[in-house]
C-alpha cells in the first residue's frame, strides 16, 4: 500500500512528523505496532525523549500562531481539502484502521466517515 505513490505504508519505522517533516528523534528506543488479528508487528514507532517533546511543542506553537493569522476562508478551503483528501484515500485510510485497531472494514469506513461528517460541519 502507499500513502503517496511512492512510500509503503507501514515504515519499518515510524518517526515523529513535526513542523511539516518527519524528524529523526534523539532516542533509539522504539515500541513496535502489532496487528489486533494475528499479532504481526506493523511497523515500530519511536519512542521520544523530553527534547523530542520540547521541539514538538515549540514548533506546535508556532504552528498556532501562523493559523490564528489564517482568515476564516482559507481555514474552511484547508478543511475542505482534508475531506476530499479523505474522500480519495478512504479504502486505504479503512485498510489502516482495520490492521491497527482490528476492526473490519465496515466499521473502519464507518469511524472515518464520522470524522468526514465533522468536518463538513465544520465548513458550513
Amino acid at each position: 500500500m502507499t500513502t503517496n505513490g511512492t512510500a509503503a505504508y507501514p515504515p519499518k519505522i515510524l518517526t515523529n512528523y513535526i513542523g511539516g517533516t518527519f524528524a529523526t528523534s534523539s532516542s533509539e528506543r522504539t515500541l513496535p505496532v502489532t496487528d489486533p488479528y494475528d499479532g504481526s508487528v506493523l511497523t515500530n514507532v519511536v519512542l521520544s525523549t523530553a527534547a523530542d517533546l520540547d521541539v514538538a511543542v515549540q514548533a506546535a506553537q508556532k504552528a498556532f500562531l501562523q493559523w490564528s493569522k489564517t482568515n476564516v476562508k482559507n481555514r474552511i478551503l484547508k478543511l475542505m481539502k482534508l475531506h476530499q483528501l479523505m474522500t480519495e484515500h478512504l479504502d486505504e485510510l479503512a485498510d489502516m484502521v482495520v490492521k491497527e485497531h482490528g476492526k473490519n472494514v465496515v466499521e473502519a469506513k464507518a469511524s472515518i466517515t464520522k470524522g468526514m461528517e465533522t468536518l463538513e460541519v465544520l465548513v458550513r
